[in-house]
């Protein structure tokens, strides 16, 4: 969307614009048609009723409002216009002790056209001709005629009114001579901000009002900005290689335990109860296939303990169930002739023997192609 072009500056035809502090009656509200007229009625004793156009008011600046007045008004005719109006000497009838008020005050505006006064949120209260019927202001019953002439004012502090500095114009000096001996308002310069001293971290080396740019303790120059000690590094921290490896090295790795079920020198099945030390997966061992290694001194021991245990067949009362010789013993009984092995004569482990660990592969084969199906109707081959 295109910008809008900026509203150009008033032509010398457009209409003036007054401020008004503190109008006539006092605490006047233009919503009300009433008070509008009372309004107007004493702004056309010394602007005229010919040359007042409209009024404008805001909730939020009760004891203001903006007057726009005709542009060919001379200095001269402004002259009894602007200024401070004194209510004892403009209103015979008006008691000060009641109301409060003593004066009214009128300045040019800050505002050049009516669409800037309506953009800042002041209603209009249009002027007409009907206000001004059967009023005659050389009567002079309200007001005195011919009305008296004003004085010269500063326009209202921020004290006084919130939004004063934003509405109100300094009176000219060209109607007004005592303007010229206002002293010339000069804009303050603030100082520029003084930077903050340098931070000393003891055990630095350094000094408060010395950059590590500067000489140092030595006398050397060039020396690059030294790093800020209050501020952590974001760099994360790399891992060598080798502190890595030797991490490593260090874990402690578990110890297998392997011992020989069987003696080759052992006729009998007295070596048979091992088994129960061998610790390794039947799934690992039959891929690893049989393992038949020198046997240290500690399985010499233990197959000689087992070789030279005697077993009363004939002794009274039952063995016990944790006893692995009379388990194995059992087993062996319930076995077939196709599960033992014909090397060894007994049923061996597919871990130890080659050819258990054959008649272990076979069966899976079997089972996969058979989907673990059995009886007289599978198909065997």
């Amino acid at each position: 969307m295109p910008k809008r072009e900026k509203t150009p500056s008033p032509g010398p035809d457009e209409p003036k614009f007054l401020s008004i502090f503190y109008p006539w009656p006092p605490h006047v509200t233009l919503e009300d048609l009433a008070e509008s007229k009372n309004c107007a009625r004493w702004l056309s004793c010394f602007i005229g009723k010919e040359n007042l156009y409209a009024m404008f008011y805001k909730p939020s600046s009760p004891n203001t409002i903006i007057v726009e007045i005709n542009h060919e008004l001379t200095n001269e005719k402004m002259r009894g216009i602007l200024g401070q109006h004194d209510w004892e000497t403009v209103f015979p009838k008006y008691r000060p002790g009641e109301e409060g008020i003593t004066r009214s005050r009128v300045f040019y505006s800050t505002f050049r056209t009516r669409r800037e006064v309506e953009k800042t949120g002041w209603k209009i209260r249009v002027v007409t001709d009907d206000w001004f019927k059967g009023f005659n202001p050389s009567k002079g019953a309200m007001i005195t005629y011919p009305y008296p002439p004003t004085t010269f004012c500063e326009p209202p502090g921020l004290a006084e009114e919130v939004n004063a500095l934003q509405l109100f114009r300094y009176l000219p000096g060209d109607i007004f001579p005592e303007a010229r001996l206002r002293p010339t308002v000069t804009e303050t310069v603030s100082a520029p901000p003084t930077a903050p001293p340098p931070r000393v971290v003891p055990g630095s080396g350094g000094r408060a009002g010395a950059g590590s740019g500067n000489v140092n303790a030595a006398g050397s120059k060039g020396k690059k900005k030294g790093a800020d000690p209050t501020v952590r590094p974001t760099v994360p921290v790399a891992r060598s290689t080798e502190a890595g490896a030797k991490a490593k090295a260090t874990h402690s790795q578990p110890v297998r335990i392997t011992a020989n079920v069987y003696d080759e020198d052992s006729e009998g099945d007295d070596g048979f109860g091992n088994y129960a030390l061998h610790h390794q997966d039947e799934e690992d061992e039959e891929e690893e296939g049989p393992k038949v290694g020198k046997p240290n001194k500690e399985d010499n021991e233990l197959n000689e303990g087992f070789q030279n245990a005697h077993i009363d067949n004939n002794a009274g009362g039952h063995a016990p169930q944790f006893d692995p010789f009379i388990r194995a013993r059992q087993e062996e009984a319930a076995a077939s002739a196709d599960e033992l092995c014909p090397t060894h004569k007994k049923k061996c482990k597919p871990g130890i023997c080659q050819w258990a660990a054959d008649k272990k592969r076979q069966e899976k084969q079997r089972q996969s192609r058979t989907g673990g199906r059995s009886g007289q109707n599978t198909r065997r081959w």
